[in-house]
């Protein structure tokens, strides 16, 4: 075997680096490579004993001193099938205590190992082919002091500092390598024992252990006697140690794939509407909608993993995700992120500039950050910039500002989960929701009026930058409350939206009329429709209306204009479908296309894409059910599918549809119109797995003559139900009992007739 080979003289330290380039072609191992260690051996009277060595398995490749020849460092490998046998022409050390690098490097392409001391190449040959040559990224174990697991040969002496690097270094590189300092290339491994002790610097091994007599002590690991070691084992990959910027190791892919198919196998987790895939969507609120180049962009808070965010206190992501059709999500880098010292981002809004530049407005974690933006910095939206003015509204205290008038008196201003930008007159405004403000000065029954229940701040810019009060937005109808339907002293205003109307579902003409969603935290998500007095710059609402009844289950919604001009509402439904043991939490409901009715009411139904999902099914025409009587209807998919009846008006009070129905009853989810008492009625009480079990009932009322028709759509653990275009109950409803499949059409409180029933199954649209 020929060999290369460079004399050198014994010198005060020895730091032998070892770089092999070599380990397995497949992702997620190491290939070519390099071990460097700094190390002083105690005595030359020692053999065998390694100052580095990587093992996994029986392969092991080592720092070796002497275990063939006296005094001379090799690289030491399992039945030496790495090592080069003939050393006679190798230098010797001769000193003791003064440190020394050696490095050994394996080249891949040319299977060559070549030795170094303090730099300088002092052996090259070429590995024998057949050899294996690669370690899996995978459990790998640092050794210091013995070899190889169950040998005793021990290298007696000090270690300051080892490294393993996953390329083959250079003579100049590994001469520019100095102890303490990690230099121009990131190793894969790194013991510095004068700064970090028994721990690796990149987190990929776990703390080491002392074995025997040997210490960490004078800035080294110190090995004393035969036997004694310092043992580190590579963490298993996991979201703790594989950091996204390395091949991806191959027990990473298998968790995920484990994960997958965990997730695809949940009961409960929804197949067609959008579900977290990032973990806990907790608060999972729907943020910055926009339409933009035909495509959809919506954003979702979620908690950030710990792995992406050590500390006390939780941090808060957007994440992105973009449609073409609304059934379909492909998910993008996070718009906003922990960074900079900042907890990342609650609520906001989405808004597209003339010029095309989408900016994202929200509310800055944590403390008296106040109102940011951030701004798109690619033509695909896909990534973002803080803006440099942040925060453009700044906050006194948490959500709360203070505002200049113009008769000099200082007013207490909110400064919370910012709405969409808009544009005026070539100005813009945003709106601020008042949470912090109710909870820190009206809730008190002696509380001024102003602070008690909802209210919007409205803002004004001409760059963006600097933002200037204006106004309160809207004035609440603080002498009507339950009365008319109109909100509460103790419901606040955030989550808002505020957007035209339309006068169609699709293709329609602006109505004249907007309309503002939000949220009051007790109560959920509810709706103004109004005018929008542009000259005065304030909003007159003339309605208002609820999207949740007996809870907050639907919650922080979103909106935006698409090109369609349709009005798309989302939501989150919190509650106990998902968590963090199943691995996910947090869905939305279907999006709503809102638009104005002939008679000034809010019209409300699922866009058009959504027939999309189905596929075959059954109808049936002119079904009679007597009182207490069942019709099933053959769903294909029970827990996946779309169900549309038609009853007429002198029906509509009897007629009951079950969804996620048991064979005998127990378990069911009960739709039905209760004309009696004008309500559209959704009974999810008698599940028994999860969501919210409530009896909900929103306000609606059949016109004299006008039949019932009612669509119900079934996602696993979701259920909503839209009617005549002008109500919708969405709640999670998870059933216990697995044969929880039956569609049926009952009857109580006389017999009912079905003008037609008609039901099909739905094909999923989630990646898993």
């Amino acid at each position: 075997m020929k060999q290369n080979t460079v004399f050198y003289f014994a010198g005060k330290g020895l730091a032998l680096a070892w770089t092999m380039s070599t380990l397995v072609a497949s992702a997620g191992a190491l290939k070519d490579r390099t071990l460097v260690s700094w190390a002083a051996p105690a005595s030359l009277d020692q053999r065998g004993g390694s100052a580095l060595t990587i093992n996994q398995g029986e392969r092991f490749d080592g720092l070796v001193f002497a275990e063939l020849a006296t005094n001379t460092w090799m690289l030491g490998s399992d039945y030496f099938r790495r090592t080069c046998k003939n050393q006679s022409s190798w230098p010797k050390e001769c000193s003791v205590g003064s440190f020394v690098q050696v490095a050994a490097t394996y080249r891949d392409r040319d299977r060559t190992v070549t030795l170094y001391r303090n730099g300088e190449a002092f052996a090259s040959y070429a590995v024998s082919n057949g050899v294996e040559t690669a370690f899996d990224d995978n459990a790998i174990q640092a050794m210091f002091g013995i070899r190889h697991p169950g040998r005793t040969e021990t290298f007696i002496g000090r270690v300051k500092d080892a490294r393993v690097y996953d390329r083959t270094l250079s003579a100049v590189q590994l001469s520019a390598l100095k102890p303490g300092e990690m230099g121009a290339t990131r190793p894969f491994a790194w013991w510095n024992f004068a700064t970090a002790g028994a721990c690796e610097l990149t987190g990929r091994f776990a703390p080491g252990s002392l074995v025997g007599k040997a210490s960490i002590e004078g800035g080294a690991l110190v090995l004393r006697a035969r036997g004694n070691a310092f043992v580190a084992v590579q963490r298993a990959a996991s979201a703790d140690s594989w950091n996204g910027s390395t091949p991806v190791p191959e027990s990473v892919m298998a968790v995920s794939r484990r994960l997958r198919e965990r997730i695809m196998h949940d009961p409960h987790r929804p197949l067609y509407h959008f579900a977290c895939i990032d973990g806990i969507a907790a608060p999972g609120d729907s943020n910055g909608a926009f339409y933009s180049n035909g495509r959809y962009h919506l954003m979702y808070l979620y908690r950030v993993s710990e792995t992406r965010a050590k500390g006390p206190q939780r941090k808060f992501c957007w994440g992105h995700m973009e449609s073409v059709d609304l059934l379909h999500w492909r998910h993008l880098p996070d718009s906003i992120v922990p960074e900079n010292g900042d907890h990342g981002a609650f609520s906001g809004g989405g808004f597209v500039d003339d010029d095309g530049t989408a900016y994202l407005s929200y509310w800055m974690l944590w403390g008296a950050r106040g109102i940011g933006l951030v701004r798109n910095t690619d033509a695909r939206y896909e990534q973002w910039e803080r803006h440099p003015a942040n925060p453009v509204i700044p906050a006194t205290s948490w959500g709360e500002g203070r505002a200049r008038l113009a008769d000099g008196t200082e007013k207490i201003v909110a400064n919370a989960d910012p709405s969409n930008i808009w544009k005026k007159d070539g100005r813009y405004y945003i709106l601020a929701g008042n949470k912090p403000i109710l909870d820190r000065y009206g809730r008190k029954p002696d509380s001024p009026q102003e602070f008690k229940g909802d209210r919007l701040d409205l803002y004004v810019s001409d760059d963006l930058a600097k933002w200037t009060f204006v106004k309160v937005f809207y004035r609440r109808r603080a002498d009507e409350t339950r009365a008319t339907g109109w909100t509460d002293e103790d419901e606040d205003n955030m989550c808002p939206v505020f957007l035209p109307l339309p006068d169609a579902p699709e293709n329609g003409k602006d109505s004249g009329k907007w309309c503002m969603t939000f949220i009051s935290h007790n109560r959920g998500c509810q709706y103004y429709i109004g005018t929008y007095d542009k000259k005065n710059d304030e909003f007159l609402p003339e309605r208002h209306g609820r999207m949740s009844w007996v809870d907050n289950g639907y919650f922080a919604p979103e909106a935006l204009i698409d090109g369609k001009n349709r009005h798309l509402l989302w939501t989150w439904m919190p509650g106990s479908v998902g968590s963090r043991a199943n691995g996910w939490y947090g869905v939305y409901g279907l999006p709503r296309a809102l638009w104005l009715r002939a008679d000034g009411t809010l019209g409300i139904g699922v866009p058009s894409e959504c027939r999309a999902l189905r596929l075959g099914g059954e109808k049936a025409r002119a079904v009679e059910v007597a009182e207490g009587g069942a019709r099933d209807v053959k769903a294909g998919r029970g827990d996946c599918c779309e169900l549309s009846v038609k009853v007429p008006f002198a029906s509509a009070a009897t007629a009951l549809v079950k969804v996620r129905a048991t064979p005998d009853g127990e378990e069911a989810v009960r739709i039905w119109y209760d004309a009696s008492a004008k309500e559209l009625v959704m009974d999810t009480s008698r599940m028994k797995d999860g969501g919210r079990p409530a009896v909900e009932r929103a306000p609606f009322a059949l016109a004299p003559g006008e039949a019932l028709e009612l669509d119900v759509f079934v996602d696993r653990g979701v259920v909503e139900a839209f009617a005549n275009g002008r109500q919708a109950i969405s709640r999670l409803a998870c059933p216990k009992r697995a044969d929880a499949l039956g569609v049926v059409l009952s009857a109580q409180g006389g017999p009912a007739k079905y003008e037609s029933a008609e039901v099909w199954e739905l094909t999923p649209t989630n990646p898993y």
